[in-house]
């Protein structure tokens, strides 16, 4: 009787362990050694201290030592059940997918993370942005070459306009592949960037899948414009609580 008791304990703590998977983030930093400020050239030194991996809550998850300018984190997460996470440090902030893999990280002015479906997916999305700027950058810079120096607010507004209309339709197309994922909710967070309040995020998530509205990430960017704005201002330029400054406060002081 014993070893039935014990065998089914057993089969009990496999079948809780079933749904878990192992990913690890590897991470390096793209970061110049040395970089000018006016009329000085600047040394950046070494890269030292903490990342810290938060959740959208604010909530710490782990952290890592800074070791030759490389760090690596390591855990489990429900192969059902990946989720955003806010990667922070002193060099960059970033969101990345936190889900079964090896997950490659190079954190600077941007956050890119690859290596797993999610996290490719998003990093497609973020390219194709890039891709855009650039050749919005040309086409000004093609019109200067040509003599126009000095371009009417009308002619960079419709560059502006077409340029972001390629991108709408390429997001859109994107998340409308996705709508029961979260390369699909990124979509929908790039697609909703513009909006400033928290009322108006939610009249236009209705017309989103139910996957996206449930998400933790839109949840918690309501309850941010709520927080933060009452119903109504515009969020920060990046997207990030104010308030992860407040974590990296307290984690500083551990």
């Amino acid at each position: 009787m014993k070893k039935l008791v014990l065998f089914a304990i057993s089969a009990v703590v496999l079948a809780s362990c079933s749904d878990s998977q192992i990913y690890t983030i590897e991470g390096s930093f793209n970061i110049p050694e040395t970089f000018q400020l006016g009329d000085t050239v600047i040394n950046r030194g070494p890269i030292e201290g903490s990342v810290y991996l938060i959740g959208l809550d604010n909530n710490p998850i782990d952290s890592a030592e800074i070791i030759d300018e490389k760090f690596m984190f390591t855990g489990a997460v429900s192969k059902n059940n990946p989720f955003f996470a806010y990667i922070v440090s002193d060099y960059g902030i970033g969101m990345l997918a936190i889900e079964q893999g090896a997950i490659s990280v190079e954190m600077g002015e941007t956050v890119l993370a690859q290596g797993t479906p999610i996290n490719d997916g998003i990093a497609g999305i973020q390219e194709f942005a890039d891709q855009i700027s650039m050749q919005l950058y040309d086409e000004v810079d093609a019109m200067r070459a040509n003599g126009n120096e000095t371009l009417p607010d009308s002619v960079m507004m419709d560059l502006y306009l077409r340029c972001n209309q390629v991108l709408s339709d390429y997001v859109d197309s994107v998340y409308q592949a996705n709508q029961d994922n979260l390369i699909g909710v990124y979509a929908a967070n790039v697609q909703t960037a513009s909006i400033q309040s928290s009322e108006e995020l939610e009249s236009v998530l209705s017309e989103y899948s139910e996957y996206v509205r449930n998400s933790e990430l839109m949840a918690t960017r309501i309850q941010y414009y709520k927080s933060i704005y009452g119903e109504g201002g515009a969020d920060d330029e990046y997207g990030y609580p104010e308030e992860l400054e407040g974590v990296l406060d307290e984690l500083d002081k551990e």
